[in-house]
């Protein structure tokens, strides 16, 4: 961290501290607010730190970030980062990210004391002391320094690791898989390629995916033994191994001893195997040398938890399937993993749904949003679907069911009609 407070922006925080103490100096006044002073140099900091990572990681996802702006309403996109006593806004401008905004909640101030005296949080008041007798300040890279850290912390408590899961997420582990061995085989060959070949763009998120899935090691995490047996007893009629021989998920049939590669197995077996293999092999609950970074400047901190993203979990499920599946996400939830998950199925949604009526999920652990399709773009209904004691409101599948029971009604009734007219 000290490497960031040298070049332009140590001069930054050299010059703020020499305006500082001008100001106590010329005004005599014993408190001096200098939030504004320290936000100027965190917004600095977040932009060398965060957001230029940040701006990379979409870049990777997207190509280029001028393709995420609103091509209804022409509008940049934004991104609002709430969190704790600091609030931000991100913008997307042309190809880059800039920090447009960042405040604290509270105030930070300068008290002019006769002696060395610690800095103290009180309350809405982040409060430094100035020796006078020393007349001269260094207090603002500690401040910055305790508060950055303090902002990092924080999300290490709420957040461990994140993994996602695309939708097709069969297909694209084949079709890398694939890949891979025609890649090592051109590399080959390169001397006798007389044309160009352009490496197809693959975002960070599957990429990420991909990795994870092809170099895992042999044995279980064991953290959700529990839950990976009930879907390979109950659901698979099989496991799911990891052959370290080919680096390949394979599929190994209950009643016959013999691994399938996915690509030979169902559509069922071979979307929920890479569920399965980050159950059991991936995600991971110990936080490593990040935790015992933090402890190291002596403010040790609780495990934050892991947050799985799934697209289309339902995908080539039998709605039995889907049911017995969400039963099972709801149990992770209780072993220190967040799920995020998009879906089109109202099996899943209206299962969810009973269990939390059935007070097996606390629905103030549950978002449900719906997705809106408006004049100015996709937009997020929060209230539309929300999750009250008593469930969730089926504003989106309801009406689809309840058309489709109306129109076979009529379709009777002209039946009827016909057949009574004869």
């Amino acid at each position: 961290f000290a490497e960031h407070f040298q070049g332009e922006l140590g001069k930054q925080v050299t010059e703020t501290e020499e305006e500082i103490l001008q100001k106590i100096n010329d005004s005599g006044f014993d408190e001096l607010d200098i939030t504004s002073h320290i936000s100027t140099i965190f917004i600095q900091i977040f932009s060398d730190q965060v957001i230029r990572n940040l701006e990379n990681s979409f870049k990777n996802s997207f190509s280029a970030i001028d393709q995420l702006s609103n091509k209804y309403s022409k509008k940049n996109f934004e991104i609002t980062i709430q969190f704790g006593e600091l609030t931000m806004v991100i913008e997307g401008k042309e190809d880059a990210l800039c920090l447009r905004n960042l405040e604290f909640d509270f105030q930070i101030k300068v008290k002019t004391a006769n002696t060395n005296r610690k800095r103290v949080r009180n309350g809405s008041k982040y409060v430094l002391y100035f020796n006078k007798k020393e007349n001269h300040l260094d207090i603002v890279t500690d401040c910055v320094q305790e508060i950055y850290f303090e902002f990092r912390n924080e999300i290490s408590e709420l957040i461990n690791n994140v993994y996602f899961l695309p939708a097709s997420r069969s297909g694209l582990y084949q079709a890398l898989n694939a890949f891979s061995a025609v890649m090592a085989e051109l590399s080959k060959s390169r001397n006798f390629l007389k044309s160009k070949i352009e490496i197809p763009n693959i975002s960070e998120p599957v990429s990420d995916y991909f990795l994870n899935l092809s170099d895992i090691g042999k044995k279980s995490k064991g953290k959700y033994n529990e839950i990976v047996e009930t879907i390979e007893n109950d659901i698979l009629r099989g496991r799911i191994i990891f052959n370290e021989e080919n680096k390949k998920i394979v599929f190994k049939q209950n009643m016959i001893n013999e691994e399938f590669e996915l690509a030979f197995t169902s559509s069922m077996v071979s979307e929920i195997a890479p569920i399965v293999a980050y159950l059991k092999y991936i995600i991971n609950d110990e936080t490593g040398d990040r935790i015992q970074f933090f402890r190291s400047i002596g403010k040790p901190r609780k495990k934050g938890v892991g947050v799985l993203f799934i697209e289309e979990p339902e995908a080539h499920l039998h709605p039995d399937v889907q049911v017995k599946l969400i039963d099972i996400f709801t149990k992770l939830v209780g072993k220190n993993l967040k799920i995020i998950m998009t879906s089109h199925s109202n099996y899943i949604f209206n299962k969810l749904s009973n269990i939390i009526l059935d007070k097996k999920l606390d629905h103030n652990t549950v978002c449900s949003y719906l997705m809106q399709s408006t004049d100015q773009g996709s937009t997020s209904d929060l209230i539309s679907m929300k999750a009250e004691e008593d469930g969730m409101n089926d504003n989106n599948f309801a009406n689809t069911a309840e058309m489709l029971y109306e129109e076979r009604i009529r379709i009777y009734d002209k039946l009827n009609a016909t057949k009574n007219a004869h």
